[in-house]
């Protein structure tokens, strides 16, 4: 039984270095996205604030889905009009709540860069569950607005577009 207790403890502490050295730590707005990926394979890529967001159950009542309404301040690429809706898995209804790994999330009125993808029903999905929607935030102090950790929104947007222009 003693050895048997060992075996259980070395296979523990060997599973948790391997899990430290094989897999690399994930960052959640410190995001380290593949930017050129993003860019050519998403339908489009928009700036905007949240200006909407309602859950409620699928059709067949198996799953909830999530729809964000975003008020575009910018088109990056694409070009679907003033606002735009993007459908997400997950959310809260009456009481039952469903949260999906990788999923993005949005908060009312906040300001966002998200990359979108139309699915076979025509909706827009956030390209990269949670890596496509970047939160947008302003410098205190100053009018700096900035994506992620510490990139500059404005050093973001040229990135995007010099990939546009290049392909």
């Amino acid at each position: 039984m003693e050895s048997l207790f060992r075996h259980k403890v070395c296979l523990t502490v060997v599973f948790v270095v391997l899990n430290s050295i094989i897999i690399p730590p994930v960052r959640a707005q410190g995001k380290n996205i593949n930017l050129q990926k993003f860019t050519l394979e998403s339908d489009a890529i928009i700036t905007g604030k949240v200006i909407d967001k309602k859950s409620e159950w699928s059709s067949d009542k198996s799953r909830i889905l999530t729809h964000v309404r975003i008020e575009v301040g910018e088109y990056l690429k694409g070009n679907e009009g003033n606002n735009i809706m993007v459908t997400y898995l997950g959310g809260e209804v009456g009481g039952v709540g469903e949260i999906y790994s990788h999923m993005p999330d949005f908060a009312d009125k906040e300001e966002v860069l998200v990359f979108v993808k139309k699915d076979s029903n025509d909706d827009f999905r956030v390209f990269g569950g949670e890596d496509g929607k970047l939160s947008i935030t302003t410098d205190p102090g100053n009018t700096k607005k900035r994506v992620g950790e510490n990139q500059s929104l404005s050093n973001m947007k040229t990135r995007i577009k010099d990939y546009l222009e290049a392909r």
